[in-house]
């Protein structure tokens, strides 16, 4: 599929285009990486600028360029003030393009495990078994790629057979979120939760609760606001999704998806975490493949978006029995006198 003109890329970015206009396929920030066709954006940063790397790019088949400033070489390029805000700049309009639903996703911790769990949910319900993540009608991050760079290059991966986009979003400072979900346009927002983490960022907690609120604040009408009731920050994030409409989950009698009769099993060859989760439709019983009782808040609140998006209490159930820990995320090795260490 064709994303367009390299002169509509530059009209988007408010970048000036020199050399042949062209289509180009797909959007790219690695040479490494890089197929013929495609769109390379040189960033820039602190210790490095990826224009050392036009010779590279254009040996591979480049479509063309987006740079800092005009390099020599026949590749066309549009010329930016900014090749970060310019990747921000595209995927906007590349959004803007389609009407799939988009969940977005940040929190202090649990925002990768919470993405891949409903990911699964997601896939079990739309997808054919044998469907490969490539021709899933379900868009994923990728890892944790989920800053300026990472959530644009996952927007600029949608495709017209996509039905939902799940997105992570992380923060390092006060507006982070909020420039994120400028750039996504998301439908429904989920906030795992808000704690100490990246502090030398934010300088306070508060700012990160406040910080972690924007992605609600960027939800319209119609929105979806998926909130942790047992977190310290429930009131204010209920504030700040003020326009939204609003699902708790968690512990708390109040949650609109709530877990009760919790047990956690470790054997000499799994793990596993049980639980009872009260929905708005009826009691389920939920199994997860994996330890540790915080995941159950992850469950939840993937169990909230997805019923949201309009997913059967069923593909919950076996999206989430057929979801794997993370890599390198309490990952079970044997240790000394039979202890296991995670």
């Amino acid at each position: 599929m064709s994303m367009g003109t390299l002169m509509m890329a530059a009209e988007a970015v408010q970048g000036t285009l020199t050399g042949k206009d062209c289509t180009f396929d797909a959007v790219s920030t690695d040479t490494r990486k890089l197929q013929p066709g495609e769109l390379f954006f040189a960033l820039r940063g602190e210790r490095f600028d990826a224009a050392t790397f036009l010779d590279e790019a254009s040996r591979i088949g480049a479509a063309g360029a987006v740079v800092a400033s005009r390099q020599a070489g026949d590749l066309p390029q549009i010329e930016v003030a900014d090749t970060r805000a310019a990747l921000g700049a595209l995927a906007r309009a590349w959004r803007g393009r389609f009407q799939a639903q988009l969940v977005a996703i940040t929190g202090s911790n649990g925002k990768t495990t919470c993405k891949e769990m409903l990911a699964g949910i997601l896939r079990v319900a739309y997808d054919d078994p044998a469907t490969s993540d490539k021709d899933s009608v379900v868009l994923v991050t990728e890892g944790n790629l989920n800053n300026e760079i990472g959530l644009p290059i996952t927007v600029l991966r949608l495709r017209d057979r996509h039905r939902v986009v799940v997105c992570e979003m992380g923060a390092s400072r006060s507006g982070d979120i909020a420039y994120l979900a400028d750039i996504a346009a998301p439908t429904m927002g989920i906030v795992t939760n808000a704690g100490a983490a990246h502090l030398e960022g934010f300088g306070s907690e508060d700012v990160v609760a406040a910080t972690k609120g924007e992605l609600f604040e960027a939800l319209g009408e119609g929105g979806v606001a998926v909130l942790n009731r047992d977190d310290a920050n429930f009131s204010l994030w209920c504030a700040c999704a003020a326009s939204a409409g609003r699902v708790p989950f968690g512990l708390h009698e109040a949650a609109d998806y709530r877990a009760s009769g919790i047990e956690e099993e470790v054997s000499d060859t799994s793990c596993t975490l049980a639980f009872d989760m009260h929905t708005p439709d009826g009691l389920i019983r939920i199994t997860l493949p994996m330890a540790g009782r915080h995941n159950v808040h992850n469950a939840l609140a993937a169990a909230a978006a997805a019923r949201a998006v309009g997913v059967s209490i069923e593909a919950v159930r076996a999206g989430l029995a057929g979801v794997r820990n993370i890599a390198g995320r309490l990952q079970a090795v044997p240790g000394p006198r039979g202890m296991r260490v995670f």
